[in-house]
């Protein structure tokens, strides 16, 4: 008879121990502790068409940059980052960007995310 009660209690605990831990993951989902705990890893709050450039005067060299218009604004360009999860689009291929295999001139249209006032850390780059 010891051997049922022991393992009614034991159960009872586990039972107990779910619904807490339960609770507790739906009370911090409400409270939003969890966006804050996790944040987005990536915004995309840039998306312009453009043309690349690079070691132009005014600019770091040997970094690529994209020069791209917006009306009643002078010419604009931004510095662009790329990391080893931006991709590239020509044609119908897709690839982890090489800076090897950008061209100087090229038109292309940039989804990525602003770092910096002038730096936009590249998601998407897409040949036009």
């Amino acid at each position: 008879m010891p051997k049922i009660i022991i393992k009614i209690i034991i159960i009872i605990f586990f039972i107990g121990s779910v619904y807490w831990i339960y609770q507790s993951i739906s009370a911090t989902k409400e409270s939003g502790d969890i966006e804050q705990i996790n944040p987005p890893l990536e915004v995309e709050n840039f998306d312009e068409q453009g043309n690349l450039v690079q070691n132009n005067p005014g600019m770091q060299p040997d970094k690529w940059y994209l020069i791209y218009e917006k009306p009643g604004q002078m010419a604009l360009n931004k510095k662009l980052e790329f990391t080893s999860s931006s991709v590239c689009f020509q044609n119908t291929e897709s690839y982890i960007c090489d800076e090897e295999k950008l061209q100087i001139g090229a038109r292309v249209h940039i989804i990525g995310e602003m770092v910096e006032e002038d730096i936009v850390r590249v998601i998407r780059l897409e040949a036009k």
